[in-house]
């Protein structure tokens, strides 16, 4: 009789209010000033829910990836943090300890406070002059942070070379192993063993964390932390493995 009657078990539903507004804002209309940034709203703001917020705090202290992106560093590629790393002893990585990237030139005001912010202490500018003069480190004199500028190559101070956009174009490699990246990565240690080892002690003698990065944080980014990881007796895999996360741009981009 319910059914002839057109009666329905089906619970009624009403659709939550949308978090945002219903049309676009129209030319010539004005955003409210009270409004923040997107990049602006920390994640408790947006997710507001306290059994949420529980939930993504666990996960923060227990993902190096999510402790990354949650600094919301807009714009800035192949960041990542190497915390949590095992080594063969057993131990592994602090977090905040060993950062990677690309050049933050580019970078808005609030990014760089945001990784100040979430502890950065030192960064290792691994580009040669040239690149460097060009488009200098906004950390190079910001005060409370450690600012180490180590080419990795030889002739940075010869003005033919420097009147090159791309320091290493037509270089012929001095080494010759087969594997053209391997040519590369034996030169810097060939070329400049003096810039390699003092990279590598400014993330040792780092106090908080520290950001090693070149151009885009591919070749001499991955080379660096490589040789970083191995000192501390990290497995060749998976140095391997975060190298090649680089590489096929399977990182953070925030």
């Amino acid at each position: 009789i319910a059914l002839l009657a057109g009666c329905s078990f089906i619970p009624s539903h009403e659709r939550p209010a949308a978090p945002v507004p219903q049309a676009y804002a129209q030319p010539g209309s004005e955003m409210p000033t009270t409004a923040k940034a997107a990049a602006d709203i920390d994640w408790k703001e947006y997710f507001t829910d306290p059994r949420l917020q529980t939930l993504l705090g666990i996960a923060l202290e227990n993902n190096r990836d999510l402790r990354v992106a949650m600094l919301n560093v807009e714009g800035l590629l192949n960041l990542r943090d190497l915390g949590g790393t095992p080594t063969r002893d057993g131990c592994v990585l602090a977090p905040g300890r060993l950062w990677r990237s690309e050049n933050q030139t580019l970078l808005a005001p609030h990014a760089l406070d945001a990784l100040v912010a979430a502890g950065l202490s030192d960064v290792i500018d691994l580009r040669s002059n040239f690149e460097m003069q060009n488009s200098p480190s906004p950390f190079a004199a910001r005060p409370g942070v450690a600012y180490h500028h180590h080419s990795y190559f030889s002739a940075d101070t010869d003005a033919g070379v420097l009147a090159k956009a791309i320091p290493w174009e037509g270089k012929v490699q001095s080494l010759r192993t087969g594997d053209e990246n391997a040519d590369i990565y034996l030169d810097y240690v060939q070329e400049r063993p003096d810039s390699v080892l003092a990279a590598v002690r400014a993330v040792a003698h780092a106090r908080g964390a520290a950001l090693v990065h070149c151009a885009v944080g591919k070749d001499r980014t991955g080379f660096t932390v490589a040789l970083a990881l191995a000192a501390v007796g990290v497995d060749d895999e998976l140095i391997v493995a975060d190298y090649g996360a680089e590489a096929c741009g399977d990182a953070v981009r925030l």
